[in-house]
């Protein structure tokens, strides 16, 4: 049998999910590393739960370098997620998909609905404001 995920039923053994967050010139910076799929969804849930006053003071950048795949529970995270860190000051960009989690993003549509980007400089300068020089 083909495919991408595991048969019915079945836990693949690499279906793990690690978040880890930094901040970087005032942007909170979030790594997921691993799947964000139907079985880790709620460690990506317990993460937002952790944030303060259900969300940060400042912009968020998600990046998705080290996500190895993401389904459709996953992409319902990464909406979840945007919509539930957007808010007054706060803003949220998602960059550099690999190609399995790009794929899934260009299926749903979402690039034309969530700001991603190809590089963390070009998700980062979405952020924040532009510099201003005397």
């Amino acid at each position: 049998m083909t495919g991408t995920g595991p048969p019915p039923g079945e836990v693949m053994d690499d279906d793990t999910l690690t978040i880890a967050t930094a901040m970087d010139h005032g942007v909170l910076v979030v790594r997921p590393t691993g799947r964000l799929v139907w079985n880790t969804a709620a460690i990506w849930h317990s993460w937002l739960e952790t944030l303060p006053q259900g969300r940060p003071d400042g912009p968020v950048l998600i990046d998705l370098a080290e996500l190895a795949f993401l389904d459709a529970t996953g992409v319902s995270c990464l909406i979840n997620a945007h919509r539930h860190l957007t808010g007054p000051g706060t803003a949220v960009a998602f960059a550099r998909p690999g190609a399995r989690v790009t794929r899934w993003l260009q299926i749903t549509g979402l690039p034309t609905l969530l700001p991603v980007f190809d590089t963390t400089e070009a998700a980062l300068r979405s952020l924040l404001p532009p510099m201003v020089t005397p």
